[in-house]
């Protein structure tokens, strides 16, 4: 449970014990009971206005100048004899107003506990600090189910060979080019020419080095001798004679 602050502090009191008083009034009045009976006291309480006082009943303005001033002069008992004052009947409303931040107090123990309970409320308004609020329960995570354990270690795997990859990529196209002149790949094969032949004529994309092994001879008459007699062969056509 978080710290009581004095605008609730006096906000419940008045409830109990504040009629008839303005809250201006009755602020200044509790701080008057909490502490010691001097003239230093009252010089501090006088130098606030009805404003200001008001303003501490609200919450609008928080008591740490006043209380800053007033801590060394805070003495508990003062303000219990203050609430013995009330019945019997006003110290059992004041168990009840209070029972969740009071929770074992007694119509017998009210009294002093809440005495106690407002010079805790002042001296930590004076101090400056507040209790940590309590941090929220951790929840546990629930457990993974099957399909996402073996999801996340597929992704560890993946995410580690592409890394690897990348570090390594000069590397291993290197390796690859390597092992394909080993197995005879098609790239350092020779590229093959394609050509056309028409009317038995040259191939039109054959190379030059071709050219010089293929004698084309169109429609030319050749002369055999055979013993004494020529004989006359004549070409028609074209021969193709490859050296």
């Amino acid at each position: 449970m978080k710290d009581m602050e004095f605008s609730e502090f006096v906000s419940r009191l008045h409830s109990v014990v504040g009629s008839g008083n303005s809250t201006h009034s009755f602020t200044k009045s509790i701080l008057d009971a909490v502490t010691i009976d001097c003239e230093e006291v009252d010089d501090i309480l006088d130098s606030y206005s009805e404003d200001t006082y008001k303003a501490y009943f609200n919450g609008n303005t928080k008591v740490t100048k006043i209380a800053n001033k007033l801590s060394a002069y805070l003495e508990p008992f003062e303000f219990t004899s203050y609430l013995e004052k009330f019945s019997d009947f006003t110290t059992e409303s004041l168990c009840e107003v209070f029972a969740d931040y009071l929770p074992k107090s007694t119509p017998h123990t009210v009294v002093s506990d809440i005495s106690d309970l407002l010079v805790s409320i002042i001296r930590t308004a004076a101090s400056g600090k507040r209790k940590p609020a309590a941090k929220p329960p951790v929840k546990e995570k629930e457990p993974k189910t099957d399909e996402e354990i073996i999801t996340d270690a597929l992704s560890k795997g993946v995410q580690t060979f592409a890394d690897a990859l990348k570090a390594n990529t000069h590397q291993v196209a290197d390796q690859i080019r390597a092992n394909n002149k080993k197995t005879g790949s098609p790239e350092d094969e020779p590229e093959s020419v394609e050509a056309e032949v028409v009317d038995d004529e040259m191939p039109s994309g054959a190379a030059e080095e071709e050219d010089k092994r293929i004698t084309v001879i169109k429609q030319q008459t050749n002369v055999i001798q055979n013993g004494d007699n020529n004989v006359n062969v004549t070409n028609n056509g074209s021969m193709n004679f490859n050296f």
